[in-house]
């Protein structure tokens, strides 16, 4: 069936938004995702959809019309679904192209493994503005860290890993909590830290352990550590351990940092608060204080973070980290 957008609207658009997935649950928990951008900023949404099944042939094209829930934070941005099956993949370009608004920036949100995708991927990059990749469909997280080391030097387009934006805010608060010479030392000096972290059942999130895994890369990477093994949960350094344990929660936000226990010097925890996110920080020498973190799991500063904010060499050091986990 052709699809039929509104051009009334077009002078208003802001940019154009594609996002590839391959289910309509993960559609979803991107929409979801994005919706305080497309509340405050109109646009043009394309969702293309594969459809995997091996004997599925299907290339449909059609407009999305909001549910009463949506109106609220669709306002003037429209929707368009291309769904295509493996065998048509590569006819999904030809038909999400002629609707781009030209002169506007395309931001490009991945739900599939970017350092694998060769079929259609290269051509929407050659349009792309930035691409944000979401890495819960990868199985290997290694190979995954592997691979993008191998392209992080020609990938010649602005980019954000939706893991790594999503702890930005933890990290940032780390580096306040540390920063000073004695505590940044016993951190670096610590035997042992224990990184709690959320699972809900149900949740679309595949594996809610990934931003546990590059946080506490990332802190050896800071940190200097030097990696022995991994065995589940348990990573060992030389001289150091990591472990990560899962707090099992029927709602709620999966992969959510809650707790960060380092040796008995620092009891980091994470609050319920109803405007701000607030970290509990409990040092072993002095008394307890609250610390505001950005909301990372939704709302502008994440917004901010996935499609404006630039990768930094630290991302670059937690993947090194990460590829060698085994």
């Amino acid at each position: 069936m052709a699809a039929a957008l509104s051009n009334s609207s077009i002078k208003t658009y802001l940019f154009n938004l594609i996002i590839y997935s391959h289910s309509e649950e993960r559609r979803r928990y991107f929409e979801e995702m994005v919706s305080p951008l497309i509340e405050k900023y109109p646009c043009r949404i394309l969702f293309i959809e594969g459809v995997m099944e091996p004997d599925a042939d299907v290339c449909q094209t059609f407009c999305l019309a909001p549910s009463p829930e949506q109106e609220k934070f669709l306002g003037k941005s429209d929707r368009m679904v291309i769904r295509v099956s493996k065998q048509n993949l590569s006819k999904a370009p030809l038909l999400v192209l002629p609707y781009l608004i030209p002169d506007l920036p395309v931001f490009l949100i991945w739900g599939q493994d970017p350092t694998k995708e060769n079929n259609i991927l290269p051509t929407f990059l050659n349009v792309a503005t930035r691409l944000v990749f979401d890495n819960d469909s990868i199985s290997n997280l290694c190979e995954f860290a592997e691979s993008m080391l191998e392209i992080l030097d020609t990938l010649d387009i602005d980019f954000m890993d939706v893991d790594w934006a999503h702890i930005s805010g933890i990290r940032a608060a780390i580096g306040t909590i540390f920063n000073n010479e004695s505590y940044f030392n016993k951190l670096k000096n610590a035997k042992k830290i224990s990184l709690t972290y959320t699972h809900v059942a149900g949740s679309p999130m595949q594996h809610q352990d990934r931003r546990a895994i590059y946080l506490q890369g990332w802190l050896a990477a800071l940190l200097g550590w030097k990696f022995k093994s991994a065995d589940g949960n348990r990573i060992q350094y030389e001289n150091h351990e990591v472990i990560l344990i899962k707090e099992e929660k029927e709602t709620g936000a999966g992969g959510e940092i809650k707790i960060i226990d380092v040796d008995q010097i620092m009891h980091i925890e994470s609050l319920k608060a109803a405007a701000t996110p607030l970290l509990r920080v409990s040092p072993s020498d002095s008394p307890s204080y609250q610390l505001p973190i950005p909301n990372m799991q939704r709302g502008l500063a994440f917004i901010k973070e996935i499609f404006y904010h630039p990768i930094t060499i630290h991302y670059r050091k937690t993947l090194e980290m990460i590829s060698r986990m085994k």
